[in-house]
């Protein structure tokens, strides 16, 4: 069962726009497939880097079409897309550092 399911309601107008928020959609549900699973370390490895770059590369289209475009709340949008990827990377940084990183042996 998908987490989020896209509703026409959704859609911003501008084709590009749409199919990248699709996408972001299948991988949202992707993630949360995969977690729902117990596939905790697929997902970490593999699903949230590509949600992470998918959405950089996204918000680098959207943020251009919104600045020509003359987005009147363009400093408060920006501010959003830098939260959303930031807590992504933090997110992919917090499993690396808790669940990948080393142990350390006391015995020696």
């Amino acid at each position: 069962m998908a987490a989020i399911t896209w509703k026409e309601d959704y859609s911003v107008g501008v084709g590009m726009m749409d199919n990248h928020h699709k996408q972001l959609f299948t991988l949202i549900n992707q993630l949360y497939e995969a977690m729902q699973k117990s596939a905790t370390d697929e997902a970490m490895k593999t699903v949230l880097p590509g949600l992470l770059s998918y959405t950089k590369m996204h918000f680098a289209a959207e943020e251009k079409l919104i600045r020509e475009a003359g987005y009147p709340d363009l400093a408060a949008h920006l501010t959003y897309h830098q939260q959303f990827t930031s807590k992504i990377t933090e997110t992919i940084e917090k499993y690396k550092t808790t669940v990948l990183a080393p142990t350390v042996s006391l015995v020696t």
